[in-house]
């Protein structure tokens, strides 16, 4: 199955902090996303969306664009979601979404959240009148290291899924545990505070489109 792990995202950065690894300058900042959605009853109202980013210098993002990044700037970035992981200085491990970026411009307007993912469906919990469901998904990245060794990288994602014109009931019952999916959809996220004190992002997807792929070959990365 080909893979497929994208987003598109525009916002303003918040939080900016710059540094360097193995000679190379890398941005972290959040990026926060504002939507204007309409409710059941017709009437706007805004919805913010917040995500954590990592921009490093490569050849498309030279030194220069990331240097000049400033906080309360709008920018867009395309590039994949990771599930980032760290060891704490008490030596607990912490894991969370962001963004890790591979295309970066300025923009006028925070107009783009788009997201598109390919993978395996993990645990799917269906309400009882049918019309939602709460999954995860699991998508594969394939890279080369250092040694031209092929690695493959999990990442798995958290889905808000709902019934709609383009995903009907039906689409939601045949979803179970390693179905294989194709999505279209939008980033969102609920921010809150742990009893320490320390504010979490935990970020979902909001499919718009959902679609079931057949079983194939297994993709090839011999390439």
């Amino acid at each position: 199955m080909e893979q497929l792990n994208r987003i598109t995202l525009s916002g303003t950065v918040t939080g900016l902090t710059l540094s360097e690894l193995s000679g190379r300058l890398i941005a972290g900042f959040t990026l926060i996303h504002t939507d204007t959605l309409s409710s059941s009853g017709g009437s706007a109202f805004s919805k913010k969306t917040c995500i954590k980013a990592i921009v490093p210098e490569c050849r498309r993002i030279p030194a220069e664009t990331i240097s000049s990044l400033k906080n309360g700037q709008t920018i867009r970035v395309t590039g994949f979601l990771k599930n980032w992981k760290a060891t704490l200085a008490d030596g607990t491990e912490h894991s969370e979404h962001r963004i890790c970026v591979t295309g970066l411009e300025t923009c006028g307007k925070d107009d783009t959240n788009t997201v598109e993912l390919r993978g395996i469906i993990g645990n799917i919990r269906t309400a009882s009148d049918g019309y939602s469901a709460r999954a995860t998904l699991c998508t594969t990245r394939a890279y080369k290291d250092a040694q031209n060794q092929w690695i493959l990288e999990n990442t798995w994602h958290n889905l808000d899924i709902l019934a709609c014109r383009n995903i009907p009931k039906d689409t939601i019952a045949k979803l179970e545990k390693g179905s294989k999916v194709s999505l279209t959809g939008r980033l969102t996220s609920q921010t809150y505070t742990t009893a320490d004190g320390e504010e979490k992002i935990f970020p979902e997807i909001i499919p718009s489109i959902i679609q079931t792929i057949e079983p194939q070959e297994p993709f090839s990365y011999d390439q």
